[in-house]
């Protein structure tokens, strides 16, 4: 099922997450606006995979309330629980030199909306967000080549409304244990597509800047 509005699409199976509060929040020209929505997936990257393959545009956005085989860093699992934020974003970079500004943005994005919301976010190496020594965020980004076309898939999974800190076999925190109230998931997600195409859309030096603003060692060297 597909739904057009402003420019947008959604492809839809459950309604918990509400494109309509996403889309009021969204300036974005490109990333967020075509939005595929699934309540339960293996994976948002495989399903974003799949949907490149398709000719999906640049900045599809793929969500899933939860996933069950996602794949982190080195292999690792990656399994999302509903409360939170689980998606992939669709990226078609011009040139091999956009890849390290796309790496850095995207985490940047996601400081940035934490940052909105008054937590004090900080860039942990490679792509990590982290507060106060507890992971909020991580994300992945795979890149190929297909023909002359550069093809980025990044999975970013953000926890958002999930008391995660009880969870002593996690180091990691959530939107609702800085914060100590629900956040409005659709105002966050819609607050990393801003930032990120805003960060895209500037310069390679100025996405440094901020990034070693915002990075957790803060004033050592950065490559």
């Amino acid at each position: 099922v597909s739904t057009q509005s402003t420019g947008s699409k959604m492809y839809f199976s459950h309604e918990d997450f509400s494109h309509k509060k996403f889309e009021a929040h969204l300036t974005t020209e490109h990333i967020g606006r075509t939005f595929i929505y699934r309540k339960i997936l293996d994976s948002t990257m495989i399903l974003a995979k799949q949907e490149m393959k398709g000719g999906a545009q640049h900045g599809t956005l793929v969500f899933a309330e939860s996933q069950t085989t996602g794949r982190g860093r080195r292999g690792r699992s990656w399994e999302t629980g509903q409360g939170n934020l689980c998606f992939s974003i669709i990226l078609y970079p011009k040139q091999t030199n956009d890849l390290y500004k796309i790496n850095c943005s995207i985490s940047l994005a996601t400081t940035l909306a934490c940052k909105d919301e008054g937590i004090p976010a900080q860039i942990k190496w490679p792509n990590d967000v982290w507060v106060n020594g507890y992971k909020i965020s991580g994300m992945l980004v795979d890149v190929s080549i297909t023909g002359k076309t550069l093809e980025v898939v990044a999975g970013i999974g953000i926890n958002v409304n999930q008391d995660i800190k009880g969870i002593k076999t996690l180091k990691a925190t959530s939107f609702y244990n800085e914060l100590n109230r629900y956040v409005e998931r659709e105002l966050i997600l819609a607050r990393v597509c801003n930032h990120l195409e805003t960060l895209l859309k500037g310069s390679m030096s100025e996405v440094m800047n901020l990034y070693r603003q915002n990075y957790v060692l803060c004033g050592k060297n950065i490559i």
